[in-house]
């Protein structure tokens, strides 16, 4: 009986081996992407939060000591309650500091896996294509729109209209994109430049003028950084 049991054991594992060998292939480098994402995420606010306790109790520590030289020699009550305050704070300090370095590398573990996949996926053809598409329409509408302080006004409208085709195109891009990408698993590729188009209106210019041409050059900045990414999300 023992034997049969050993051997239904057996089989049930390898069955269990089978279902996650297969959910794992059946995970898509999109969904990978998002969960790693989130992991990214989530660890980061588990530092930032270990950070400002661990600042907060090296505070207390710090005025604990400051404290501790006004309490007269005599007071062996209130030293030894300091004491054991103090105590405390430091021990709580130290474990911060040793969940520290522990978050930490988990962090950078998780950043170490969301890069692996983001390499995936600029690597893949698919992706790499649209994505190159998609940094020439940026690289011209970018182009365009740093020359709306050197034309005349009367052409202002003409530039903001070729950029204007420009969102069009890569609207357009990325719908007939889109098919191919999800069917190999791929995340969605945002667009850029309907919000760029947004950033630089003809009322925009006119009313922030002479601000305008710095809230131009940033919005150039921002799409040209977005666009160098190797994966969007």
């Amino acid at each position: 009986m023992s034997m049969i049991v050993e051997l239904r054991k057996e089989q049930l594992k390898a069955e269990l081996a089978t279902l996650e060998t297969a959910e794992q292939r059946a995970k898509t480098l999109a969904s990978q992407l998002a969960d790693a994402d989130a992991a990214v995420g989530a660890a980061s606010q588990l530092v930032r939060v270990n950070k400002a306790r661990l600042a907060e109790g090296i505070a207390e520590l710090e005025a604990l000591s400051k404290e501790a030289a006004f309490i007269p020699q005599g007071m062996s009550g209130v030293r030894a309650n300091h004491d054991i305050r103090t105590q405390r704070v430091d021990r709580t300090v130290g474990e911060l500091t040793t969940e520290r370095d522990r978050l930490e590398g988990e962090l950078r573990k998780k950043q170490y896996d969301l890069g692996k996949i983001v390499d995936h996926i600029q690597a893949h053809p698919a992706y790499k294509s649209v994505r190159e598409k998609q940094r020439g329409l940026v690289t011209d509408a970018t182009k365009l729109a740093s020359t709306l302080f050197k034309i005349p006004l009367d052409d202002l409208n003409s530039v903001l209209r070729k950029i204007s085709l420009l969102a069009d195109a890569e609207n357009q891009l990325l719908s007939n994109a889109r098919g191919a990408l999800r069917e190999n698993g791929l995340p969605d590729i945002k667009p850029l430049l309907t919000r760029f188009g947004q950033q630089i209106t003809p009322q925009q210019l006119l009313d922030a003028m002479p601000n305008a041409w710095t809230q131009v050059l940033n919005a150039v900045d921002q799409v040209t950084e977005f666009v160098s990414r190797d994966v969007l999300r």
